[in-house]
């Protein structure tokens, strides 16, 4: 248990490779047998031989138990587990013996796999054909025959995951009744095997060509034997894996109650204001409507334009005239504009004074057109003093390394420790319907469990922050790993997945994290709030909207539903609330822009009046200025015919089970590696 909670905490922390600390294992994920016993009492065996190598092994082995049988090998092919080619080995000339040669060692046959100088097997597939045949297998029984054969091999270091045999008879021979192939098992542990113990009756002239000595036979036997220790089965036991889930839940917990405590000293955990008019006054419009915008959503675009649109039809230098199409006309010659304002006009009224969305993107249409391109850059200094800088680059690198980790990491090492073949791991269909034991099923349930972590992080950065919504974020990742640890039955793969999973975790609050001074924190709380308010007014169609809020709206991205209050508003006269003063004498500053005056009590936006201009008897004003606002995209550039040529080709795609057997009986024998 101390063992395995030093390799997630170090693998937590830094990469390590699993499979080289874990030193050599070997198991069968499968080991199919293919027999036949010819007309003359040979027999003919085909064995299959999936393995998993993990290590520094040289290579394989098959030991051949002999009982006065006499072997006669075949072929030695190995088939890749990928393009399932096969690839014949052939005899070593030398005593080195190459990589796909093999050579034998007393009743041991060997081949080699890997060269001394490569890198270990980290949990690598393989697959070799071995055929040959058999003498004297079958030996005589009384009035009859009896084939006694083991076809498997007790001697071997790891499980045979699955086996299967089939047997077939040369019509000569009759089997006992009762027998049935192919036969199957699984999980065969070490030293258990397979046996066939068969009365036989011969139906051919004669006697059979080759047969074994009558009676009891001594066993030749050569021992299996291996150049370092064999590492215990991998099979994960219970008690490993809640000590694995325990100690991902503490760290889990540990690196949850970080980033809490980090999240409040930052100030993001600070009370929202109760908003009132003195409150906008003090927070909100002291700063001009555009840069407001740019600080909220911490970008400058079409909402940050048409909230300087707004400003300068509320100050009577523009006029907007809704309308199918609407107008904008400038009512103020541009040499009396400031430099922030002249340079949106020029880029904006490109044919005199007055200007239509259609020739707007008529003029653009060749170029393209980015309204607020004129205003981004102090915007963005205006707010970057207002709010701080939104993101950073620990939080950008978080999130990428999250991707990484989802895309990447988790395929990946379901590949490598749980087999299957790296190029077509992202196939649909292993990706969308996953079947169990599929090494791509940890990678799709990992996509499942980050889906609605990350959302969390996006909510938690862009709404109310605060401790619960921090806390919840490793919530799925807990669950993925709950499900890990019942799924993986391979103490190698479980050490490997959770520590990947709490560095998942790890990029996440990475990613989440607050940025800037915890004054920045309180002044993006008060931008939050202010908008949650202007919302809240907007859906009340009994509410007045102040003449002054209406940039601020448009800024905030409301302009839809200022255009939705002004149609179900009733049309009347204000109501004055002394709880909501209208004396606004102000001035807006931002650092970097010019100051903006404005004047004293301006009358109330309310349906069918207002200085904008009765904009709500259609409910399409704040629709009119968004339409100049709008960026007329750059066209493509065209595309080359003799490059849309495409070419096209095909190619191709390619009894009972006992213990070690003894006395008379043939076969068995071991198997490994070397």
């Amino acid at each position: 248990m101390l063992r395995l909670a030093g390799r997630i905490a170090l693998a937590a922390l830094l990469p390590v490779s699993i499979a080289e600390a874990q030193g050599r294992s070997l198991f069968w994920k499968s080991l199919t047998v293919e027999a036949r016993l010819e007309a003359g009492g040979a027999l003919h065996v085909s064995e299959r031989h999936h393995m998993v190598f993990n290590g520094d092994w040289n290579g394989g082995e098959r030991t051949f138990r002999i009982a006065g049988q006499r072997p006669e090998l075949i072929s030695v092919t190995r088939v890749d587990p990928r393009t399932k080619e096969s690839h014949p080995l052939s005899p070593s000339s030398t005593p080195a013996m190459g990589v796909d040669e093999f050579a034998w060692s007393g009743l041991s046959l060997r081949w080699r796999a890997r060269r001394p100088t490569d890198p270990p097997f980290r949990n690598s597939d393989a697959i070799y054909v071995i055929a040959y045949r058999l003498y004297d297998v079958v030996f005589v029984d009384g009035d009859g025959y009896r084939l006694d054969h083991d076809f498997a091999f007790a001697e071997r270091p790891g499980v045979i995951q699955r086996y299967s045999l089939g047997l077939d008879f040369d019509p000569v021979w009759r089997p006992a009744p009762g027998l049935t192939f192919p036969l199957e098992r699984t999980n065969l542990p070490p030293g258990e095997t397979v046996t066939l113990n068969a009365p036989l009756e011969w139906a051919g002239q004669g006697r059979p060509r080759h047969l074994g000595r009558e009676g009891p036979r001594a066993a030749t036997t050569t021992t299996f034997t291996l150049t370092a220790p064999a590492t215990p089965d991998p099979t994960v036991s219970s008690v490993e894996k809640l000590a694995a889930l325990a100690l991902f839940v503490v760290l889990t917990g540990l690196l949850t109650y970080w980033f809490v405590r980090r999240e409040e000293a930052s100030g993001a955990y600070g009370p929202w204001p109760q908003v009132t008019m003195a409150w906008l006054e003090e927070h909100i419009f002291r700063h001009r409507a555009e840069v407001i915008g740019a600080a909220w959503d911490g970008d400058t675009g079409h909402a940050e334009a048409a909230a300087l649109i707004a400003i300068l039809a509320a100050e009577g230098k523009v006029e907007n005239i809704p309308g199918t199409p609407p107008r904008l006309k400038l009512l103020v010659p541009r040499d009396g504009l400031v430099e922030y304002e002249r340079a949106f006009v020029e880029r904006l009224f490109v044919k005199g004074d007055e200007i239509d969305p259609v020739t707007l993107r008529r003029h653009y249409a060749a170029t393209g057109f980015d309204p607020a391109g004129a205003i981004r850059a102090p915007l963005e200094k205006a707010a970057k003093r207002l709010v701080g800088t939104r993101s950073s680059a620990a939080a950008g690198f978080g999130f990428v390394g999250a991707l990484v980790i989802v895309l990447l990491g988790l395929p990946l090492a379901g590949i490598l420790l749980l087999g299957g073949d790296p190029m077509q791991m992202y196939r649909a269909d292993r990706m969308f319907t996953p079947s169990v034991g599929d090494p791509m099923l940890p990678f799709v349930a990992g996509g499942l469990a980050f889906t609605p972590s990350i959302i969390l992080v996006g909510l938690y950065r862009s709404k109310r922050k605060g401790k619960l919504l921090g806390a919840l974020i490793p919530v799925p990742l807990i669950l993925l790993a709950v499900w890990l640890t019942d799924y993986l039955k391979d103490l190698t793969a479980l050490e490997v997945f959770l520590p990947l999973t709490l560095l998942l975790l790890a990029m996440e609050f990475l990613a989440a994290r607050s940025v800037g001074s915890a004054e920045d924190q309180e002044n993006l709380r008060a931008l939050l709030a202010a908008r949650e308010f202007f919302k809240r007014r907007l859906g009340q169609p009994e509410a007045d909207v102040d003449e002054r809020w209406v940039p601020y709206l448009l800024a905030f991205g409301l302009g839809g539903e200022l255009d939705r209050w002004s149609v179900t508003a009733p049309r009347r006269e204000p109501t004055p609330d002394p709880a909501w003063p209208t004396r606004t004498d102000r001035t807006r500053v931002d650092a970097g822009l010019e100051p903006v005056s404005s004047g004293a009590a301006a009358p109330s936006f309310r349906a069918g009046g207002g200085a904008f201009g009765g904009a709500g008897a259609s409910g399409s004003w704040a629709s009119s200025i968004s339409s100049f606002a709008s960026v007329v995209a750059t066209p493509a550039p065209p595309r080359d015919s003799r490059s849309s040529s495409s070419s096209f080709g095909s190619r191709s795609s390619g009894s009972r089970s006992g213990g070690s057997s003894g006395g008379s009986r043939s076969g068995g024998g071991g198997g490994g590696g070397w």
